[in-house]
């Protein structure tokens, strides 16, 4: 895995990078960043959570840092009077397909407060250093080096391609990737595959997942030729094969009768009750 060149979306949706594998470290002690926060390198096709990499979040997340992460997050339970159990805002579990769903509404209010301001975002139109007045503060140093320093935020080959993608295309227009991505995908409607389809991480976990079933395969092989061959060497070891293959066989059953009981169960406890018009007489009176 790669050490460095990751970017990560922080709390309130800003572009935070590139960023070393150590930083990305200090940022998980810290509480700034978690196995759902959107990150993205340069190998990457989109961003993606820390979790869905394969890899990413052992090679981040070890136990000195988990260990750091959890003793600062206690220590902010306790000043703030929060149970220890409750889990910190923005900390709550999520399961993948929250965490794709997110990633398509943020996207979809991006693409429309570009379409509201004509295509660009709010506040690039205005001069950077009006901006670094109002804001009369560091903050906006990165808006500046964006303005005045574009080649440091994006390579010279990848403004080559830029300007073999977008016909017309100036390289001192682009200030971010992600806003060259807009023009170039789809005329702005971004293209997302569903994570897990092989496109999201790196090229080796489909060879790795391939690598498992012939492993597995290979296990079922010589469990088939352990048995043929304790049958012909062990008298009566055929008969207690059958016995065990009847047991787990009845098993299967009673457990599939089980859960097709429990599901009419849930099935009738959804359905909607029937009103009769005998009842509402009733209450009336």
């Amino acid at each position: 895995m790669r050490s460095g060149g990751f970017y990560y979306k922080d709390r309130i949706g800003r572009t935070r990078g590139p960023c070393e594998l150590i930083q990305l470290k200090t940022a998980w002690g810290a509480g700034i960043i978690d196995k759902y926060t959107f990150v993205w390198g340069e190998d990457m096709d989109e961003w993606v959570p820390i979790g869905a990499i394969y890899g990413m979040e052992r090679a981040v997340a070890t136990w000195e840092v988990r260990l750091g992460a959890a003793a600062t997050a206690f220590i902010h339970k306790l000043q703030n009077g929060i149970p220890p159990w409750v889990p910190l805002k923005g900390f709550e579990k999520k399961s993948r397909k929250q965490l794709q769903d997110e990633a398509y509404e943020s996207k979809r209010r991006d693409l429309a407060v570009m379409e509201a301001n004509d295509g660009f975002w709010p506040g690039v139109r205005i001069p950077s250093h009006a901006l670094f007045l109002w804001a009369s503060g560091s903050e906006l140093t990165s808006i500046l080096e964006q303005d005045h320093m574009p080649n440091k935020y994006i390579p010279k080959d990848m403004r080559k391609q830029l300007i073999k993608a977008i016909p017309g295309l100036r390289p001192w227009e682009v200030l971010s990737v992600e806003q060259a991505m807009d023009r170039i995908t789809y005329s702005g409607q971004w293209y997302r595959e569903p994570l897990g389809s092989f496109t999201t991480g790196p090229p080796y976990i489909q060879d790795w997942n391939e690598d498992v079933e012939d492993f597995i395969d290979s296990y079922q092989q010589f469990t088939e030729m352990m048995c043929e061959f304790l049958e012909e060497s062990i008298p009566g070891f055929n008969k207690v094969l059958d016995k065990v293959d009847a047991e787990a066989e009845e098993k299967y059953r009673r457990r599939m009768a089980s859960g097709k009981k429990k599901i009419e169960a849930i099935k009738r406890a959804r359905r909607p009750k029937r009103v009769d018009a005998d009842d509402d007489e009733n209450e009336d009176l």
